[in-house]
């Protein structure tokens, strides 16, 4: 994306989302899209219907077995 991080919306995935949609053309209703964003946010991670977000440089998620855990979540 081409944002800067304090520009993104509190709720990252408000600007993730449609930038999946418009710019890579993940829109298939079928299918469930995941992404691993290299910064941090309010929390370890987002999800709605059909996309999700961990933070990897969120400290609540903590080392590499709890990102594992909030993916899964």
């Amino acid at each position: 994306m081409d944002m800067k991080h304090k520009k993104l919306h509190k709720w990252a995935n408000n600007d993730i989302i449609p930038f999946l949609n418009k710019v890579k053309g993940q829109k298939n209703v079928k299918k469930h899209y995941y992404n691993f964003a290299d910064f941090s946010n309010v929390d370890g991670g987002e999800a709605g219907v059909g996309y999700g977000t961990t933070y990897l440089k969120s400290v609540s998620n903590g080392g590499g077995e709890n990102k594992i855990l909030v993916t899964l979540h």
